[in-house]
């Protein structure tokens, strides 16, 4: 008897048990007849694989041409960033027989698989998943609950970055998904400093970030790399580490005299910005006049705070 193989959900289960296919062998798409399950007919999905058992997804695996092997697969997770990498290497490796949508359950159960067997080392995958789960938090106003996610992201990746990775397009060609590293880089620092209203632990945190950046990537744009520098001297300050904020401003502004934000923000600390402790008006108005000029651009921003502090 040759079995149907463009089968219908209301179509006769080929499993023999006279069921309709919707009401059988379909909820389980790991049937006991792979010659004869039909080609899939709608996406796979993270959350529908995770509900298959492990061997179940490594059958399915070698059913699309996958010749699977723990052992194997242990040891490129020990060298490789991504279950996207080990699926690439699988299509190299092995002759796939995956159509239509199954041949995306070959990345999709990689990763699955990934974050069973090796639960200690984050795939760039389940790293792109935390940073989204922290921005959802940030936008719902839960800046702690986004940062402590973002914390144990950062903490993931530096030991992944290479010596040669001197630049943040170099280190960001690790994302392979929907997150721009460069983009995220800057809102951790920037939320670091939201939580930190709320318990100064994050302004810590957000100094040794900064400064392990700016060590990390010194071929990075300026830009960047003032910003990280003056988030640095603004958190001394913020938690009372007065002395050493001067310091940091200082050689902030040694090292970029052009840049009208170093004076800018060192302002902003004595004209009560940033609390009212460090208030000093004039030591503000100092501040804000030397950048006058600096960039035309920025001159009316600078205008504007002046005639503010004239009304405190």
């Amino acid at each position: 008897m040759i079995m149907k193989t463009d089968i219908g959900r209301n179509d006769q289960c080929p499993c023999g048990s006279g069921l309709k296919f919707k009401k059988c062998c379909l909820s389980s798409p790991l049937n006991l007849f792979p010659k004869h399950l039909p080609e899939r007919r709608w996406h796979w999905s993270q959350e529908e694989i995770r509900e298959i058992p492990t061997d179940k997804i490594i059958e399915k695996l070698e059913m699309c041409g996958v010749r699977f092997n723990q052992d194997e697969f242990l040891k490129s997770i020990e060298t490789s960033n991504s279950a996207r990498d080990i699926s690439r290497e699988w299509k190299r490796q092995f002759t796939i027989t995956a159509k239509g949508y199954d041949q995306d359950f070959i990345w999709m159960g990689c990763e699955v698989l990934w974050e069973r067997f090796s639960p200690n080392k984050k795939s760039m995958e389940q790293i792109d998943d935390m940073i989204q789960e922290g921005h959802r938090l940030i936008q719902e106003r839960n800046e702690k609950g986004g940062c402590d996610i973002w914390i144990k992201v950062w903490e993931e990746l530096k030991p992944r970055f290479k010596p040669t990775m001197k630049s943040i397009k170099m280190a960001g060609s690790t994302f392979e998904r929907e997150v721009s590293f460069y983009n995220w880089c800057q809102d951790f620092e920037m939320e670091l400093g939201n939580a930190g209203r709320i318990n100064k632990h994050y302004l810590e945190y957000r100094i040794n970030y900064c400064r392990e950046f700016c060590s990390m990537f010194p071929e990075n744009d300026t830009d960047m790399i003032h910003n990280m520098r003056r988030a640095v001297a603004e958190s001394l300050y913020r938690i009372g580490r007065v002395a050493e904020g001067e310091d940091e401003f200082s050689k902030l502004l040694n090292d970029f005299p052009e840049n009208p934000w170093g004076y800018i923000e060192w302002g902003d600390i004595y004209a009560g910005f940033k609390g009212k402790d460090y208030l000093d008006k004039q030591r503000a108005e100092e501040l804000y006049t030397k950048a006058l000029g600096l960039d035309p651009d920025e001159d009316n921003t600078i205008r504007e705070r002046l005639e503010n502090l004239k009304k405190k």
